[in-house]
């Protein structure tokens, strides 16, 4: 965690558990905007941007890319 503030770093541990949860077949009929909520992210533009910014993609278009869809 040096070099990072607690913020980041809890925000790196939410992006990456929506970021597994995305990738999950048992949870394709979520909507994004229910799993940024389930993961702290109260705006979900705002989860999208973020996640776009760190993964490189959007949320959609992660979980296509994951679930093969």
């Amino acid at each position: 965690m040096q070099g990072t503030t607690v913020n980041a770093w809890v925000r790196t541990r939410r992006l990456e558990s929506a970021r597994e949860e995305l990738a999950r077949a048992g949870a394709a009929h979520r909507s994004i905007a229910a799993m940024a909520a389930r993961w702290g992210f109260t705006n979900p533009s705002h989860f999208s941007r973020t996640f776009r910014e760190t993964y490189g993609m959007s949320p959609v278009q992660w979980r296509a890319a994951h679930l093969g869809t």
